[in-house]
């Protein structure tokens, strides 16, 4: 066989370039950012910055908005501390000079043997047990007053406030569970 270097340099090149390939250490992968003039990647970088302020501001926005919404929901779930009045426009006038019984109050009043001044005693001295009174109810606010009757009773009367006069809605003995038909 005849020995001609052009042969030898072809076979030593593919074998280097199969040595080279073949070696984990020597092969390095170029991404197309690489084959990128640094010009053509800033022009790419401006292209993409409105989407990724588009995506933080939604990330803030969803940030904000559950963040907002926890601290009321977890207002919502415990229950209404007693000694802290809530912030509300509607009042109760203490020296109402017109209270209006209903039915039901005149009810339970005669089962529990309370009479209309022991009302307007508890009205005007009693302690408002904010847990007890409803002041965000669509058809008005209601408030519950504990006080003691002259003989010692231990009662919850619930007031409704109206524009001319206010309403005795219903009378709770605190002590005693009376048997009442009262509807």
């Amino acid at each position: 066989m005849v020995n001609d270097g052009a042969t030898n340099f072809q076979l030593s090149h593919k074998l280097r370039v199969l040595i080279t390939l073949g070696n984990p250490c020597t092969f390095r992968f170029k991404s197309p950012v690489h084959n990128m003039t640094k010009s053509s990647r800033t022009s790419v970088f401006k292209r993409s910055l409105p989407f990724l302020l588009l995506v933080l501001m939604a990330v803030i926005t969803i940030a904000i908005r559950y963040h907002n919404r926890n601290p009321e929901s977890e207002k919502e779930k415990s229950a209404p501390d007693v000694s802290i009045a809530p912030r509300d426009n509607t009042k109760l006038d203490r020296n109402s000079a017109k209270l209006y019984f209903t039915k039901h109050a005149r009810c339970r009043m005669k089962c529990r043997h309370i009479t209309q001044q022991e009302i307007r005693s508890v009205l005007q001295k009693g302690t408002i047990n904010y847990g007890k009174s409803n002041l965000k109810d669509p058809k008005g606010a209601t408030f519950a007053l504990e006080g003691k009757t002259t003989d010692g009773q231990s009662i919850r009367v619930i007031f409704a406030p109206k524009q001319r006069h206010t309403s005795v809605v219903t009378v709770i003995d605190l002590g005693v569970e009376h048997a009442c038909d009262c509807n």
